[in-house]
């Protein structure tokens, strides 16, 4: 069964152990000569709790220092500067990224995974209409990491917005609906603009398996084929205002 604090990590998803300044500090140390030891330092100092929480975690998984390196490998590989944490989720710390060369902005994520959930199991969307997916993406050990264009999120959606903001996620759901998938995690963080264009940047986006019964939001109700859904998910200007810069 185990203790109750590895319960509790199982639970919350974080990986158990010795959270001490003094150990968090060594490994920083250990890192300081990697892209990843800065941007890494800084999400583990950061006020927001989540970030904080998902920093300590990636840093002290079990092989986490090593496959941070790899991660500063696998970033020099694609030519990307890593920048600030900028988010995270349930699994991964979110960093602003841009190429070496080039003013293309990018996220990179670093998750951590636990034995019910696997590296190699994490950044998969699917690259379809609707849908943000990863350009790059790996798994190092203990962790993983993925790397997609930036995109504008929804942040702080005042009452007055909910109409036009579920409106939007509405349109974006009958969208993959029209195109056989189903999204996992619809939730507003999970999705921004790219170009204008409502997409999916984090959870799990599916195929529909046989049988099942595909339900719609009843936002899109017009929509009668995949193409007229794909054209549903362009953003009319007045809804810009809505949207941040973000991960």
């Amino acid at each position: 069964m185990g203790s109750p604090l590895q319960a509790a990590g199982r639970i919350l998803g974080v990986t158990p152990g010795v959270t001490s300044p003094e150990r968090v500090a060594k490994i920083l140390e250990r890192l300081a000569g990697t892209q990843v030891g800065p941007a890494m330092r800084q999400a583990a100092q950061a006020r927001n709790p989540k970030m904080h929480a998902k920093a300590l975690d990636v840093l002290l998984a079990r092989g986490g220092e090593k496959a941070l390196r790899q991660v500063d490998e696998f970033l020099g590989d694609h030519q990307l500067a890593l920048g600030r944490p900028i988010g995270a989720g349930m699994e991964s710390v979110v960093f602003d990224a841009k190429p070496r060369i080039g003013p293309d902005r990018q996220v990179v994520k670093i998750a951590v995974r636990n034995e019910m959930h696997q590296p190699q199991d994490a950044f998969n969307l699917p690259d379809i209409p609707g849908v943000n997916p990863y350009w790059a993406a790996d798994h190092l050990g203990p962790l993983a990491v993925g790397v997609q264009p930036r995109v504008a999120v929804l942040r702080d959606i005042t009452p007055e917005q909910a109409d036009t903001a579920l409106d939007g996620m509405g349109r974006l759901e009958d969208s993959l609906h029209a195109r056989g998938y189903h999204w996992d995690d619809s939730m507003f963080g999970n999705a921004g603009l790219l170009d204008n264009n409502w997409v999916v940047i984090d959870g799990s986006v599916r195929p529909f398996l046989p049988g099942t019964r595909m339900t719609t939001s009843g936002a899109a109700e017009m929509i009668r084929s995949p193409e007229e859904a794909i054209r549903a998910l362009r953003v009319r200007p007045e809804e810009l205002p809505l949207f941040t810069d973000g991960p």
